[in-house]
């Protein structure tokens, strides 16, 4: 079943006594809409403008909103939940999916991913921010303990600031590291039929020596050394962080 709302009124009539919008199915919003009370749908909620909520935002689906996505509570998605400007909540962001904001993505606890968390300005946290995938943001990343993703973490700033870092991949493409490496090593890096699991094989016997090469911003040298496994978890000291 699906719920439209068009206008302020169709908002009004399905608003219960404590200011709740609460449908068993999906909800298509065609107006920027604010209600005092939580936002919840058992499918997804998909809208043209801005969704704002003083409690909660959940879907058993997606959440999508062409301007920002704001509650005071928390927002929790099954599936993804993007916003065309910001994603903001006061407790926890959670989706099963993918977290995306042309924006800042921010929360006062924690904000976690099934798959990646994309940001047009900084992502930041009171608590952890985790994702199944890559974690990357035009600004700022900043969490309050510690930032972990199945693949990269990356900030087009190179301002990451937390108590820890955990990675798996590599951001940026094969070529910006394979301008730093021997013409072998580099070969190994840009050889097409090589995946990231048969270049750390390869070249792990200069893991050490690689990892310790002068060129690397800080944040990346985390990241090499997490790659080969020389080191499980990274603090970023202060000078680092920059």
């Amino acid at each position: 079943m699906k719920t439209i709302i068009n206008s302020q009124k169709d908002l009004e009539k399905l608003l219960d006594k404590k200011g709740n919008l609460i449908v068993q199915g999906s909800l298509e919003i065609y107006i920027p809409i604010y209600v005092r009370g939580s936002i919840e749908a058992g499918r997804f909620i998909k809208a043209e403008g801005s969704i704002e909520a003083g409690g909660s935002i959940e879907a058993g689906g997606s959440i999508e909103a062409g301007g920002y996505i704001k509650a005071g509570r928390y927002i929790e998605a099954e599936g993804y939940i993007e916003a065309g400007r910001y994603i903001e909540a006061e407790g926890y962001i959670e989706a099963g999916r993918y977290i995306e904001a042309e924006g800042y993505i921010k929360a006062g606890e924690y904000i976690e991913a099934g798959e990646y968390i994309k940001a047009g300005g900084s992502i930041k946290a009171g608590g952890t921010i985790k994702a199944g995938e890559y974690i990357k943001a035009g600004g700022t990343i900043k969490a309050g303990e510690y930032i972990e993703a199945g693949g990269y973490i990356f900030s087009l700033m190179f301002e990451i600031e937390c108590e820890f870092i955990i990675s798996k991949t590599l951001p940026f493409y094969r070529k910006y590291y394979a301008h730093f490496l021997t013409k072998r090593q580099a070969e190994i890096v840009l050889k097409e039929s090589n995946c990231w699991d048969d270049i750390r094989e390869q070249l792990m016997p200069d893991s050490e020596k690689i990892s310790k090469m002068k060129c690397w911003h800080p944040i990346i040298a985390a990241q090499i050394r997490m790659f080969f496994g020389l080191s499980e978890t990274e603090v970023l000291t202060p000078n680092q962080k920059q």
